[in-house]
């Protein structure tokens, strides 16, 4: 399995003190200031459908067992709807067992119901279900009833897909984007052009130049109307200037990653989220990620 150790440097001090009790107070104050180990991933899964190898999502574990969504990310892409950690209803795992498992519930909305006494639909439930070997997914829906006294009849179905865990690529992590992005959403209009600037670092902190990726990290345009609307992909719509591609890979230039997006295809009034992503996800992937976004008013 992959891991993701990171390293606590050593502090180094000056011997100005003897005998046992100044020892013994040196300890102390190392002990005091020693720096504080950070949480990190240590098991990073990528979450591959076996009937045709399409990858699903990924899976981050903070350690070979547990049961609680504390410092459990993870991203699934499952029948155009997208789940994150922040909907885990439970979870359970424990893969240092002869017998590995794993058991994870998500619910988007776990306080909701459908039931065949439901008087207020139509209704639509999901719940995903997620093991070591499967992942399923299970729908109950509800018309709106008809007039009293009688009830909505509710349909359930689930889809149940093969899948399998493979090691995550590496995470590169990024810091930016730069003021004034860095500073909250900003309100774009006519063919402003924003200017997005980012670095990118690898488990060591050792910063990643043009020439160190064979896939140069690109730039994802997610669009969302409403507050509780699904966010949706609009990459096909970016434009650029200056500096970019024709496509939406930033280029490399004075030290940092760059892309300058041109807003023009950006009209639909709402917010858009600009996420630098992987060039390619078998080679990296971005953790923590780059993100910042912009509003178009009605």
């Amino acid at each position: 399995m992959h891991s993701t150790l990171r390293s606590t440097p050593t502090r180094r001090w000056p011997c100005a003190l003897s005998g046992g009790l100044a020892a013994l107070g040196l300890l102390f104050v190392m002990i005091a200031l020693a720096p504080r180990a950070e949480a990190a991933i240590v098991i990073a899964k990528d979450i591959i459908n076996v009937d045709n190898g399409t990858k699903l999502g990924s899976l981050g574990l903070p350690a070979q067992t547990g049961s609680s969504a504390m410092g459990v990310t993870l991203e699934l892409s499952v029948g155009g709807q997208i789940y994150d950690q922040s909907e885990i209803v439970s979870i359970s795992w424990d893969l240092a067992s002869v017998t590995p498992s794993l058991s994870l519930k998500v619910d988007p909305d776990p306080t909701s119901s459908c039931s065949s006494a439901a008087t207020d639909g139509p209704c639509t439930k999901t719940t995903i279900h997620l093991s070591l070997t499967q992942l399923m997914t299970t729908v109950q829906s509800c018309p709106a009833p008809p007039p009293p006294p009688l009830f909505a009849t509710c349909a359930q179905f689930s889809i149940v897909l093969p899948i399998e865990f493979v090691d995550a690529a590496p995470a590169y992590a990024c810091q930016g984007f730069e003021p004034p992005l860095a500073d909250g959403p900003v309100t774009a209009k006519g063919n402003r052009a924003l200017p997005l600037r980012a670095e990118l670092f690898d488990q060591d902190g050792v910063a990643f130049t043009g020439t160190d990726l064979g896939a140069p990290p690109v730039l994802q345009v997610r669009y969302q109307s409403g507050i509780d609307g699904t966010p949706e992909d609009v990459s096909d719509q970016i434009l650029w200037v200056g500096q970019g591609t024709a496509g939406n890979a930033f280029v490399f230039s004075g030290s940092k990653w760059r892309f300058n997006l041109k807003i023009g295809n950006y009209t639909a009034p709402g917010t858009y989220t600009m996420t630098m992503i992987s060039g390619n996800g078998a080679e990296y992937r971005v953790e923590p990620i780059c993100e910042a976004q912009f509003i178009v008013n009605p």
